[in-house]
């Protein structure tokens, strides 16, 4: 029998590349914190209605179907405005984007996100680890419930207030959170593959922001789908690591104090305290953020004083 081959047109490629990009500008990055992030959506919109794709399978067809009356229902049920509704409402036709474009776009979101990432972590690096002076401009910060601002350098940022240890990486974003959540994501897609370079920027990136979901998926992975060896590779590392700087204040802060079980009970400091229990409960679950996808990626970005992020 003879393969056939679907090739990519250059126009695919293309479209591929805007996706990925209003992607990326949608999350979003400091320097669209003051714009409309749906209009970047609305691109992706339009693109998917040019790829939309009724799969001949049966059994597939039933299953996005469902996935989309469930997430319109969803939307519609979660309140805003009537604009803000439909548009939210629409982007449900993703489901039914052709998968090998839908693929394709990931795969440029990837290498975006990537290059974006290690621009960030080589300016980090030089200006905090190194104290090496470079511009920056001070700007309001996304969620207006925070106390301080952020100093905007060229490719990341870090708030204002003062640190006495080494401050997390937040990478363009207002959180390190969403930093370690994307990467978290992406590189169990990936099987957190090392010999592809593009993977490498993204896995620092996620080491580096300290967020435990991170940490938590690195884990899963090792445990449930690394080669025994790497299993045992990285169980020694981590024990070598855990030993070595068990006293270390940044991961007693960052890592060790997040994971403290006291009674079988999580009383780790995770940053979910009283005051966003009250708001997740009465407001965040209400919301339509509640149903859209990066709403469901930024709940984990709460702030040290424990406000909830805007969303």
């Amino acid at each position: 029998m003879k393969t056939t081959m679907i090739q990519t047109s250059s126009v695919e490629k293309v479209e591929a590349w805007i996706y990925a990009i209003c992607l990326l500008f949608s999350i979003p990055p400091f320097f669209f914190w003051s714009v409309s992030s749906p209009y970047f959506m609305m691109v992706c919109l339009l693109i998917s209605l040019k790829h939309f794709r009724i799969n001949r399978d049966t059994g597939y067809v039933v299953f996005t179907t469902l996935l989309f009356l469930i997430y319109l229902v969803l939307a519609f049920m979660g309140g805003g405005t009537f604009v803000g509704t439909v548009v939210t409402s629409l982007m449900g036709i993703v489901f039914f984007t052709d998968p090998r474009f839908l693929k394709l776009v990931f795969d440029k979101f990837v290498y975006v996100f990537s290059i974006t990432s290690l621009l960030s972590v080589i300016q980090y690096i030089l200006v905090v680890v190194f104290d090496i002076g470079m511009p920056y401009r001070v700007i309001n910060a996304l969620n207006t419930l925070k106390s301080y601002d952020y100093m905007a350098y060229a490719f990341f940022v870090m708030p204002s207030k003062t640190f006495d240890i080494l401050p997390r990486f937040f990478g363009m974003y207002d959180e390190p959170g969403v930093v370690g959540t994307i990467a978290g994501a992406i590189l169990m897609t990936r099987q957190f593959n090392f010999k592809k370079w593009i993977n490498i920027p993204i896995f620092i990136a996620g080491i580096l922001s300290f967020s435990l979901f991170f940490y938590v998926i690195f884990a899963i992975y090792v445990i449930l789908f690394a080669k025994i060896r790497y299993k045992v590779i990285t169980t020694v590392l981590v024990a070598l690591a855990v030993y070595l700087w068990q006293e270390n204040e940044i991961l007693e802060r960052y890592v060790f104090s997040r994971l403290e079980i006291e009674n079988g009970e999580w009383t780790g400091d995770d940053r979910t305290k009283a005051h966003f229990d009250y708001w997740y409960k009465t407001e965040f679950v209400n919301s339509k953020d509640f149903y859209s996808v990066w709403g469901a990626v930024r709940i984990r970005c709460i702030i040290r004083e424990g406000h909830p992020i805007r969303m």
